[in-house]
């Protein structure tokens, strides 16, 4: 038994460093929209000010034709700053490379300028450190998705597949989907994904353990759910099929007296 719950976990950390090889060494290395530039700055700012306000892009990227230049991506605050609409949870996962690009600023090669073409369209000033600095942070979802995929894989072992198969499905995900472009971007999709199949996740576990009272996953659950919404607001839209999802044996077994607590 022991034996093989190693093994298992040692699949599972194959395939995660395996998938976040391959993505960052096909990473594209930049800011590549706008959207990732509004995200960058904001982490930026929570880094260097530890404030969510930001500057914005100073030349004309994705606004209508009715709106200013400079306008994209952010609307004032009640202070009259500048914040990004994007959401703020990917944001504040990216501190930690943040202050990766920052600490290693002073320690790379040189010539690593040269890897990045001048005459690429870029959304902020460019520079040695702005450039390195957006280099490092883009990476992150590098890691955020063999997260993913490795959530994506346990959550079928929860709901009773073998360990084969669920590491197949999570390589799937991970290298025969959209996921793995988006894993080069500063988007929130990615971290998107982590926090709902999270949910999912704790709500197939909320199930295999509701008969016993305990309601750990199904707060777990219900904070990731919440979560979800500061990655992006469209991800409202998922939480009524979570709340069906986690209801439903309730509802069937009629149970709700009982783990009305829980709930």
């Amino acid at each position: 038994m022991l034996v093989g719950v190693a093994r298992a976990r040692w699949a599972w950390l194959a395939l995660f460093i395996a998938c976040a090889s391959l993505h960052t060494c096909t990473a594209r290395g930049r800011i590549t929209y706008p959207d990732d530039e509004i995200v960058f700055q904001t982490t930026q700012s929570l880094a260097e000010r530890g404030s969510l306000a930001i500057a914005g892009i100073p030349h004309r990227t994705g606004e209508k034709p009715s709106q200013p230049t400079g306008t994209f991506g952010w609307a004032k605050g009640r202070d009259g700053q500048r914040y990004g609409f994007f959401g703020h949870g990917l944001s504040i996962v990216a501190l930690p490379m943040y202050a990766l690009g920052r600490a290693s600023l002073d320690h790379v090669e040189p010539h690593w300028r040269n890897a990045i073409r001048a005459d690429l369209f870029a959304f902020h000033a460019r520079g040695p450190e702005a450039d390195w600095l957006r280099i490092v942070v883009s990476l992150t979802n590098c890691l955020i998705t063999p997260f993913a995929a490795l959530l994506l894989g346990v959550w079928a072992r929860v709901l009773g597949a073998s360990l084969r198969p669920a590491i197949a499905l999570a390589l799937i995900y991970a290298l025969a989907t959209t996921a793995w472009p988006y894993a080069g971007t500063f988007l929130s999709e990615p971290l998107s994904t982590v926090v709902l199949l999270g949910a999912a996740l704790a709500v197939a576990r909320w199930h295999r353990e509701r008969t016993s009272g305990r309601s750990r996953w199904l707060a777990c659950a219900g904070l990731l759910a919440g979560l979800s919404v500061h990655v992006h607001l469209l991800n409202l839209i998922a939480i009524p099929c979570l709340l069906g999802y986690a209801f439903a044996p309730t509802w069937r077994a009629r149970s709700w007296a009982r783990e009305r607590k829980a709930w």
